[in-house]
């Protein structure tokens, strides 16, 4: 076939007007003058393009028309169907109403159209995941395993020699309940919810500070029934505050139990307020005297910066006497463990409580 002149040229851009009105009857969905003139291999292409080819998006000159449509894998000069497209669809398994769409997108002849029926179905679907995940979080509930390790590293907090304040912690500081989970995550400890996700972190926050309103209880009542009846010495006042928990005994924890027990005496009147994860969960026992407020305004007093470390263990030590002078002396056939000999875990998370400041 001879290459077409410019007056063919002409009578097949007519042609392609006319193609265009009647599109709709014909099943076309963009046919372009492009592809009329280049749907043979030994012909010209319009101004611009190579004899025989097909030029890229780039050879379209300025002033050209840029006709966008989807070719037949099998013979890509010809324009896609619409029945073309419906005979491919039935291969797939769609609803009722994802079929209607189909056909609606098949007959679509706008670029943009297309794009934007797209981009809402892509907007469409991040919206359920992202409803998907906020009911996965308002269901999540911890494994019990992860719920019984929260209790028992609470416990050992609440036990730690290191520990800067009890109940809150400054603006600035991390909270216990997150320090604790600092500590976890450091040492591995499974069935953790990932950082990123925040939803299930803040029940996991609302567990532990729970966790330690009732362990926080049980070392005060532990402290307060040792000060009536018949006296108890530190060493075993120190195994009655550890009860079933991991916590080792160590000498700094008698030391710290001392001081539990000499700041009981002079608490204040003044009800305690938990921290912020804690306010949902607090049960009467919590709104005492001010025990652990009491605690915690004294160690602010202890690690001003004028104390160093050395002033600081002679102010334990010096709680520790008076304990001894007024219950009398250790029971020395409580074994005690050496701080050098202490399980790893139980230094982690004695670090972690240093991080919180009253």
């Amino acid at each position: 076939m001879a290459p077409l002149n410019a007056e063919q040229l002409q009578q097949a851009a007519e042609l392609r007007d006319i193609l265009l009105q009647l599109a709709p009857q014909n099943n076309l969905i963009t046919p372009s003058l492009d592809n009329l003139g280049t749907s043979h291999g030994d012909l010209d292409g319009v101004p611009g393009s190579p004899r025989g080819t097909i030029r890229s998006r780039d050879e379209i000159e300025d002033n050209e028309e840029l006709s966008l449509q989807t070719l037949d894998p099998d013979n890509p000069n010809l324009p896609y169907t619409v029945e073309q497209g419906r005979a491919f669809k039935r291969h797939k398994n769609l609803t009722g109403a994802s079929d209607i769409d189909a056909d609606i997108f098949l007959k679509t002849r706008n670029p943009m159209r297309h794009l934007f029926q797209i981009a809402l179905v892509a907007l469409q679907c991040r919206d359920l995941l992202q409803g998907i995940k906020a009911d996965q979080e308002r269901r999540y509930k911890l494994p019990d395993t992860l719920a019984k390790l929260c209790q028992d590293y609470a416990h050992v907090a609440l036990l730690s020699p290191k520990a800067r304040c009890y109940r809150n912690s400054n603006k600035g500081n991390p909270t216990i309940a997150k320090s604790i989970v600092a500590a976890m995550r450091s040492l591995g400890v499974s069935d953790m919810p990932p950082a990123y996700e925040t939803g299930r972190c803040d029940v996991l926050l609302k567990v532990l500070g729970k966790a330690l309103t009732d362990k926080r209880y049980l070392i005060k009542t532990a402290i307060m029934e040792s000060l009536s009846g018949s006296k108890v010495d530190i060493a075993t006042l120190t195994r009655t505050c550890i009860g079933t928990s991991p916590a080792q005994p160590t000498a700094a924890l008698y030391q710290r139990i001392a001081f539990f027990a000499q700041r009981r005496c002079q608490a204040s009147d003044q009800p305690a307020q938990p921290d912020d994860f804690e306010k949902e969960n607090v049960k009467d026992k919590e709104k005492d005297d001010g025990f652990w407020k009491a605690v915690d305004d004294q160690l602010a007093v202890y690690y001003i910066d004028s104390f160093t470390s050395a002033d600081r263990q002679r102010l334990w030590d010096t709680k520790y006497q008076a304990d001894v002078r007024l219950y009398g002396p250790v029971d020395n056939t409580l074994p005690i463990t050496l701080m050098a000999d202490l399980e790893g875990w139980l230094s982690t998370v004695n670090t972690a409580m240093e991080t919180c400041q009253s």
